[in-house]
Parts: C-alpha cells; structure tokens; sequence
C-alpha cells in the first residue's frame, strides 16, 4: 500500500469517527428526551441542563456561581436562568456572599438532593464491563484534550492574524 492511500484511509477512519461521535451525540439526546418524556421532569438527565447542575452541587456542595459556570463550560447567563429556575422550583438557594451581591453561593436544598437521589440509579451503558467504560472514558479523554489543544492553537492562529471573533 502506498502512503498516499495510507494516509487517505487514515482521513477517512477519522471522519468516520467524527461520524460516529456525532452519531453518538444523536443517540444521548434521544436517551435524555425519552427519559424526561417518562418522569416529567426537566432536571431527571444528570448529564445536561439543571439535571447536571443539581448533580454537580449533589457532588461538590455549595459553591459560588461563577466557578460553577466555568465548571459546566456555559455562560453565566445560561447558568443564571437555570439557576433561577432550580431556586424557583426549591431544588437550590442562592445567596450574596462577600462584600455586594455580584458574588452568589449556590447550595442545595433538600428537595434537590432528593431530586438527584431518584434519578441517580439510571443506567446506562449496562451493556459495558467495567473495563470496557474505562477504556472508552479514557479515549475519550484523550480526544477531548487533542480536540482542546487543537481549537486553541486555532484560535491563537485566528487572534494573531486578526480573524478574531
């Protein structure tokens, strides 16, 4: 085989990667809708949305908003209105911390706890050994630090040649 074809079914496996991870992605979405078609609840999916913030706090405790945003990579405006749709359904509290009110700890309540406990033992990937989802969360790490380092030497590349946005 020469290296030209090489390296062209090289490409290929790749962007049949990305296929399948976009596939993947389809497949996780259908699992978090099916799955708040049959409890009625929006934050029931501990991986997105309020599910995700209620399990991180279940997880973390109480911690200030901003480094939440940053832990769950979403604005803080998006944080913001889950956070006040949480606070309004009584699964969380926020309150000022510090010196004015632009610094907010986010805790909590009971009612979100026991939010998280019921969803908590949804499975999933039961198909899976315990080495296998090892090895699966490790090439997935690692493909989200290639992806990282890749889009951040492209935004450098971008800032640098004044294609910023």
């Amino acid at each position: 085989m020469s290296q030209q074809t090489s390296q062209s079914n090289q490409q290929t496996s790749r962007q049949e990667l990305l296929l399948k991870l976009a596939e993947l992605q389809r497949a996780i979405q259908k699992w978090h809708n099916a799955l708040r078609r049959q409890t009625g609840d929006i934050a029931a999916n501990p991986i997105t949305g309020q599910g995700r913030v209620l399990s991180v706090l279940a997880e973390s405790g109480d911690m200030p908003q901003r480094a939440m945003s940053s832990r769950l990579g979403i604005t803080p405006q998006s944080l913001g209105e889950m956070l006040f749709k949480l606070e309004r359904a009584g699964y969380i509290t926020r309150e000022a911390t510090g010196t004015g009110a632009h610094t907010l700890s986010v805790s909590i309540t009971d009612a979100g706890r026991e939010r998280v406990d019921k969803h908590g033992d949804v499975n999933y990937f039961d198909d899976f050994s315990d080495e296998e989802i090892q090895q699966f969360a490790d090439f997935v790490d690692r493909a989200i630090e290639d992806l990282n380092r890749k889009g951040e030497e492209l935004k450098a590349a971008n800032d640098a040649a004044g294609n910023a946005k």
